[in-house]
């Protein structure tokens, strides 16, 4: 069940109708059940999972030319949810929200005229190289194909990429509080969600052609993982590196934000990964290395992921690889190593 509100600017003498603007619903869990067979009792981490790894994304429709019950018929047919719909009013700096919105100058008729939002839940997201005005760039697949569906038609239409873009085309637009952003208690929360979704391709899930819930992600804390998860300061100084299987998945279970002065983003083309996450009101830096990223040979990203050890309930490099690692990234503790150590690490 969605509902349509209207934005309206800030009170003035053109704005007297006095309605407030609507508020996004919480986002539906879908029914997950713990296999294929229907009489199996729910499981609750299959429910997480389902929860953990959906994506909240926008379309906008510039001119209000597609009409809402076409949009939510082509939402519905992509495996796509829709959550609400806003009717934003003319912009009235139009050219400065227009360069924060896309980051780059545009002055053409978009944002002359009330402009539809549609916020979109996609629960099995799935990404893949499209080529963009950007270059060629991994991109959710059901939002980039059916913005390029409805632009073929003749329509104005914007969608977003990925969770960056929808949290900086809403902070362009000043709705940045209209995205229901995720926060956990503790670095132990944190992990927990990492390991919900690592054991959670056995899950059936609902909404997709396949048998098993479309994810399959590893990840290992690289270094300094010694205090995690419950032995660490949250301070300003904390920091958690990652390297993982798949990028956007991590990304969307952290609902980790680009950091600003980490420019340029891997979302916009780039190689930065490092996601702020929000943790007990304190927004702690996660560097999120996956594999094919070229920050270590692919083959070995592979290899540290598949030989990874728990410890203290997180994934971590088993000790070979945890000596290679820390040759790579600490001089100092190549330097005490012997030469034939020292050989291996080169």
């Amino acid at each position: 069940m969605h509902c349509v509100s209207s934005l309206h600017a800030p009170s003035s003498q053109h704005d007297t109708d006095g309605q407030e603007r609507g508020e996004v619903g919480e986002i539906p869990v879908p029914e997950l059940r713990g296999d294929t067979h229907p009489s199996l009792p729910l499981s609750q981490d299959c429910t997480a999972a389902v929860k953990l790894i959906q994506e909240q994304h926008l379309i906008v429709d510039w001119e209000n030319s597609v009409g809402e019950d076409k949009m939510t018929l082509h939402i519905e047919e992509n495996r796509l949810q829709l959550r609400n719909v806003l009717v934003h009013p003319v912009l009235s700096d139009k050219i400065g929200t227009m360069f924060r919105f896309y980051g780059q100058h545009v002055d053409d008729k978009r944002g002359s005229k009330p402009f539809s939002i549609y916020f979109v839940l996609d629960t099995a997201p799935s990404y893949q190289k499209r080529l963009t005005n950007r270059g060629e760039r991994q991109v959710n697949t059901k939002l980039f194909d059916l913005k390029t569906l409805l632009r073929s038609r003749g329509f104005s239409i914007h969608a977003t990429d990925n969770i960056q873009e929808t949290k900086d085309n809403l902070a362009a637009l000043g709705l940045q509080n209209e995205y229901q952003q995720r926060t956990f208690d503790s670095i132990r929360d944190v992990i927990d969600a990492l390991n919900i979704v690592v054991t959670a391709s056995t899950c059936w899930h609902p909404l997709v052609s396949v048998s098993h819930l479309p994810v399959a992600l590893k990840y290992v804390v690289l270094r300094n993982f010694e205090g995690i998860p419950d032995h660490v300061t949250l301070d300003g100084h904390l920091d958690v590196d990652l390297l993982v299987s798949d990028y956007f998945l991590a990304k969307a279970v952290l609902d980790g934000t680009s950091k600003p002065d980490a420019q340029p983003f891997f979302e916009d083309g780039g190689y930065r990964v490092v996601n702020m996450v929000r943790v007990r009101g304190l927004l702690v830096d996660f560097d999120v290395r996956f594999v094919g990223d070229g920050y270590y040979d692919q083959q070995w990203e592979r290899s540290i992921l598949e030989r990874a050890v728990m410890l203290n309930n997180c994934l971590v490099p088993d000790p070979q690889s945890h000596v290679y690692i820390l040759c790579c990234t600490t001089p100092s503790f190549t330097s005490a190593l012997s030469p034939a150590t020292t050989r291996r690490c080169s």
